[in-house]
């Protein structure tokens, strides 16, 4: 593919991008040819990027724009207190958080812009895995939600609230009454497992 946002920004479209550059660059004798080019992937980019490699240097400052500009959506629209990348592409891509942030503010709403905090998340690639572990825990404990008729898909509920709660990779969402909680709309004390 072509045009679209993975194709560049994420771990496999870096890699991607790098490989196709090799592809087409014959006069290119930098770092990443000590791989085969069907083999390099997005911590080989990150890697030779430290050695100023030109491929990689193009293929991350592209990723950094993209970044930019799609964080710039998000803050434009929903006006968040934080933005939060993580993954395992964001390992070794948080270094660049600050020149992401540089970018967003060429494209973002300017008040939203200078109100944001752009972050790292602590738990990398494990976010998933301990949001699934402490999403009873969250659900149980949100204070804002009125009792009543709750809808959720699949009807699971949890055990201490009664409320169902129902559950995606990397979100929790409440339903209850008229009101969904997701997000940065959870105002939740975690409690210890």
């Amino acid at each position: 593919r072509s045009g679209c946002f993975e194709t560049y920004a994420s771990g496999n479209g870096i890699a991607y991008q790098a490989r196709k550059l090799l592809a087409q660059k014959m006069d290119y004798s930098g770092i990443l040819l000590m791989k085969p080019i069907d083999e390099i992937t997005s911590h080989d980019v990150f890697e030779a990027y430290d050695y100023q490699d030109p491929i990689a240097i193009q293929v991350l400052n592209k990723a950094i724009e993209l970044w930019g500009m799609a964080t710039a959506n998000l803050v434009s629209l929903f006006n968040p207190e934080k933005i939060v990348f993580g993954g395992g592409v964001f390992g070794p891509a948080s270094r660049f958080i600050p020149l992401i942030y540089e970018e967003a503010c060429k494209w973002g709403q300017p008040i939203s812009m200078k109100q944001v905090e752009y972050c790292a998340s602590e738990v990398q690639g494990e976010a998933a895995l301990l949001g699934a572990a402490i999403a009873p825990g969250v659900a149980a404990n949100l204070a804002c939600l009125p009792s009543g008729t709750v809808h959720a898909a699949k009807n699971r509920v949890d055990q201490k609230t009664h409320l169902p709660v129902r559950f995606n990779a990397n979100k929790l969402f409440v339903q209850c009454d008229n009101a969904v909680f997701s997000g940065s709309q959870i105002r939740a004390k975690v409690v210890e497992m």
